[in-house]
């Protein structure tokens, strides 16, 4: 045993057992991970803050990295071993495409920001004026292709071509089965993310027949509107039951922790957190860490790699904890008192979105009246409008373009994630998609049937929950 390991790194890893790296082979990867841009990712956590839902959801990006990546690998290993020079016309092509797949697993998170995507959506919020577009996407692709970044010149040094990397990631390379392996609906992303967001959240939905959805793995061409695409498919009579679970288990997933009514309130919190922040960097009113206000007060089109990687999960929450103490802005300084002392917004469930909407445009001063005047009031210096918010996230965890005859666009940024079928192979080579079946119709998104509550969120010290009830049900 100790000889098998012997020219290999070996990560312990609490998901997928020993990940192994061979030394001389997968000598690229090892540096990739030894960059500071894929260090970083150890102050990245994978699910922001449902930590104050769940505690033990403090994994981050990097673990969940080093998991796409060891999922990939055996992915490509399971598809050559089925299909061999079918797929591949030699060896070493295989084995270069193999460490291509790897490497764009391994590094399709890198551009993430602290906190994901609620930094992200409020940034685009704080910057609007100054055309902020960029998504974690668009950084991951400027990281790697950048070349003052570590992992470019690692990725030259090795001879791959980091535009390579890049379209794999873009979904634009032209090898489908290498795309679908770290972009699609049953890609290795999904297929760690699952299981290790239960497992440290402490539920039990992500619990999914990994070994057996691998080795019912197919590749095949599908001749929707004639267009002969190559996709990776599941073997009908072998893994079917196993992938209406893993869709399942993603569902429930979403629906018990992703959009946990208390982790969605502690998002909407932290973005009040943060506009109150860019609104006091704007106003040249607040003492902050020079990497925050670098990175808010630089021109969106000036924005440079080595700005965005400065920021992590990290710097932010120390930054929150010491503005909890020393900050002169009284609704600053109480929001991050509240958000280091897990003091977290309540959540209210809302009935009737539209009228919600209206009543708070249109009639500013009822709401007012749910406020607790003691001991809160104006006098206070307190701005109310950061104290709540509304809470309207949505997805769909499954969409079936190709069954409506339209292949998706990939310039369709709505619904991204859950743009391409699952599909399931039968012996005679025919292919259907999972959408067909009947197991599968409880799960399937449309516009009517997506996930996620929406919800009032509000601080409620400010605000009595008794009126606010009573204010959305009026």
């Amino acid at each position: 045993m100790a000889e098998k390991y012997k020219n290999t790194k070996v990560f312990r890893d609490p998901v997928h057992g020993l990940i192994t790296f061979d030394k001389d082979e997968e000598k690229v990867l090892l540096e990739l991970i030894d960059t500071p841009e894929f260090q970083r990712m150890r102050r990245i956590r994978q699910l922001g803050v449902a930590w104050v839902a769940y505690h033990g959801a403090i994994h981050t990006r990097f673990a969940h990295s080093l998991g796409v990546c060891h999922l990939a690998g055996i992915y490509m290993d399971k598809l050559y071993k089925y299909y061999g020079k079918k797929l591949y016309k030699s060896k070493s092509i295989f084995m270069k495409k193999r460490k291509l797949v790897r490497c764009a697993a391994l590094l399709h998170d890198i551009g993430h920001g602290p906190f994901s995507h609620i930094f992200e959506a409020t940034i685009k919020k704080i910057k609007a004026k100054d055309n902020y577009k960029f998504s974690h996407e668009n950084w991951t692709s400027k990281i790697i292709a950048s070349s003052s970044t570590e992992i470019n010149k690692i990725l030259i040094k090795f001879n791959i071509n980091p535009d390579d990397i890049v379209k794999i990631i873009e979904r634009t390379y032209s090898d489908p089965v290498i795309v679908n392996i770290v972009s699609s609906q049953f890609d290795a992303d999904r297929m760690d993310y699952i299981q290790r967001d239960s497992l440290f959240t402490g539920v039990k939905y992500g619990i999914i027949d990994q070994e057996w959805l691998i080795h019912a793995l197919r590749y095949c061409k599908i001749d929707e509107n004639k267009t002969k695409e190559k996709v990776i498919a599941i073997d009908a009579s072998k893994g079917k039951n196993s992938i209406v679970n893993f869709l399942y288990a993603r569902r429930n997933l979403f629906q018990q922790v992703y959009f946990h009514h208390k982790v969605r309130a502690a998002e909407i919190q932290l973005k009040s957190i943060l506009k109150r922040i860019g609104y006091l960097i704007g106003r040249n009113t607040l003492d902050i860490n020079e990497s925050i206000m670098d990175f808010i007060k630089t021109p969106s089109k000036e924005l440079q790699v080595e700005q965005y990687l400065q920021l992590d999960d990290f710097l932010l929450i120390s930054q929150i904890q010491i503005l909890s103490k020393k900050c002169n802005d009284k609704t600053l300084k109480t929001l991050c008192g509240n958000f280091t002392n897990n003091k977290i917004f309540k959540n209210e469930k809302i009935i009737n979105h539209s009228k919600l909407i209206s009543k708070l445009i249109n009639e500013k001063n009822s709401f007012n009246e749910c406020i607790i005047n003691q001991p809160y009031n104006e006098n206070e210096g307190i701005d109310f409008n950061y104290f709540h918010g509304i809470d309207e996230t949505k997805t769909t965890y499954y969409k079936n373009e190709y069954s409506k005859s339209k292949k998706p666009s990939e310039d369709d940024n709505k619904d991204k994630e859950a743009r391409n079928e699952v599909w399931v192979m039968y012996q005679n080579g025919h292919v259907k998609d999972l959408s067909t079946f009947n197991e599968i119709n409880a799960i399937m998104g449309s516009e009517d049937d997506k996930i996620g509550n929406i919800g009032l969120c509000f601080n409620d010290s400010i605000f009595d929950r008794e009126k606010i009830k009573k204010y959305l049900n009026d």
